[in-house]
């Protein structure tokens, strides 16, 4: 049982790495018509926050997923013992994880505005990693 925490928090560690990497991946893609793609961090970069922020609110969630899980990993190898802490961490990277897959969900509702455009495989990544590490951060503070 107590190996299952940390595999856990390893889980959502990874998923919080791979909600930043979906970010520096294609967001959206021309479609058939064009030849461009642009990442996340790509729309944030020449857009600004004003403009851009569903990548932002996507950057920050995914930056605060690892923000408080590596503390929880670090406060659970240092003392099995302080359950309190980790499953406060717990509960706070599951929001993060929210608001990354808010940030995602605005993204494809801005985009599909546009025509002749398509949601890149980023998008998705970001998605994926935003969902698993919401379901991984609210299974932690379920086992502590």
């Amino acid at each position: 049982m107590e190996r299952l925490i940390f595999y856990r928090l390893i889980l959502v560690l990874a998923c919080g790495i791979a909600a930043l990497v979906g970010l520096f991946l294609p967001w959206m893609t021309g479609g058939w018509l064009l030849d461009f793609s642009m990442s996340g961090w790509d729309w944030i970069s020449e857009a600004g926050i004003e403009d851009a922020h569903e990548a932002f609110i996507a950057l920050v969630g995914g930056s605060m997923m690892i923000a408080f899980t590596f503390p929880a990993l670090v406060i659970y190898l240092v003392n099995k013992k302080a359950k309190g802490e980790v499953r406060i961490l717990g509960v706070l990277t599951a929001i993060a994880a929210l608001a990354a897959l808010v940030g995602c969900w605005l993204f494809v509702k801005t985009i599909n505005d546009t025509p002749a455009t398509d949601l890149g495989t980023g998008l998705f990544v970001s998605a994926a990693g935003s969902t698993l590490g919401m379901i991984f951060g609210l299974s932690v503070p379920l086992r502590v």
